[in-house]
């Protein structure tokens, strides 16, 4: 393939990745992709409430590097049976925006991220 087709190619797709990133509605760093988009118990959306009865409303994500999380994996009133999961902040602003999932299964890794704390531009 020419250079110049690879290079065409390649610069459809950044662009393509620059169009469906997601933000965070706090302070506007860069946090994940809508075409990172993923199913976990047949859902991408889960309605869910903590031990406090607070709802949130969160979708399933193979990646956010915009996110950094912490805290000690736990299993305690988790969504996901066979999942622990750690809080996951904005590497921005430090707010939380979700929780990371880890488990030994088929699909090891996702973040599920509070839908009302992202947004489609900066």
């Amino acid at each position: 393939m020419p250079l110049d087709v690879q290079k065409q190619g390649q610069h459809e797709s950044d662009s393509l990745l620059a169009e469906n990133k997601l933000f965070c509605a706090s302070c506007g760093h860069w946090i994940t992709h809508h075409n990172w988009k993923t199913s976990v118990k047949e859902a991408h959306e889960h309605t869910v409430f903590n031990p406090a009865g607070i709802v949130f409303t969160i979708g399933c994500f193979l990646d956010a590097p915009g996110c950094w999380a912490t805290g000690q994996p736990s299993d305690q009133f988790t969504w996901f049976p066979s999942y622990k999961w750690r809080l996951a902040l904005c590497e921005g602003c430090g707010k939380q925006l979700g929780w990371l999932f880890t488990s030994g299964n088929t699909l090891p890794v996702f973040y599920g991220l509070i839908l009302n704390r992202l947004r489609d531009k900066p």
